[in-house]
């Protein structure tokens, strides 16, 4: 090899080692954008689970006050605590999610594994509350029917005995509970939707660098 070609070959040499070092500062800057990015969004989750977790304990303590006030009367009691119940399940269901999730992104943690771990349980919290909704609103329409007959007088046997009810039940559920999942879900997609989305498109971008 002559003095030309050893010069062009040291050249190359450069420019290659350049471009590699290039490339590695801009996949870098990537990461660190998607990090930084994935760390807001994460952390907005985990508060949307917060408030929505404190709405739950609002009416657990509602449940509870109107118990303590119904002590004298036997089947509201009843009424009243399973549905209670219904709500303490609720959150002990969300609140071990959300103690799951991370605050955010920590820097020395594998950033695409902690961003799926999160998407999974921030999914998961979610879907606990829509299964938990398909039972508990046919059953809080129940409830509400039976609390408002209590009051003037009727017992739950007697209600239920009633066709009149029975009827006023059922058209309750079909006009009521569509009504009332379409509210919730546009709820959850105004609060958790585009951050939901946002860490999906991170994670694919993520996967993609890699």
């Amino acid at each position: 090899m002559d003095n030309r070609e050893l010069d062009l070959f040291k050249d190359w040499q450069k420019l290659a080692s350049e471009k590699f070092s290039s490339n590695n500062i801009q996949k870098q800057e990537i990461m660190d954008a998607i990090h930084k990015d994935s760390n807001s969004t994460i952390s907005t989750l985990k508060k949307s689970l917060k408030i929505k977790i404190m709405w739950v304990t609002a009416f657990i303590t509602l449940f509870s006050t109107w118990m303590l006030f119904s002590l004298d009367r036997p089947e509201l009691l009843l009424i009243v605590g399973a549905m209670n119940a219904s709500y303490f399940i609720a959150l002990l269901l969300l609140v071990s999610q959300y103690k799951k999730m991370d605050s955010g992104l920590d820097i020395t943690s594998n950033t695409l594994a902690t961003m799926k771990k999160n998407l999974n349980l921030i999914s998961n919290a979610l879907k606990i509350e829509h299964t938990w909704g398909l039972f508990t609103l046919p059953s809080a329409l129940i409830v509400g029917i039976l609390v408002s007959r209590h009051y003037n007088g009727y017992t739950i046997m007697e209600t239920f005995s009633d066709p009149s009810y029975l009827l006023k039940i059922i058209i309750m559920m079909v006009i009521i509970l569509p009504l009332a999942f379409i509210t919730t879900n546009k709820m959850n997609k105004s609060a958790f939707g585009k951050y939901i989305d946002k860490l999906k498109e991170n994670i694919t971008r993520m996967e993609l660098i890699q």
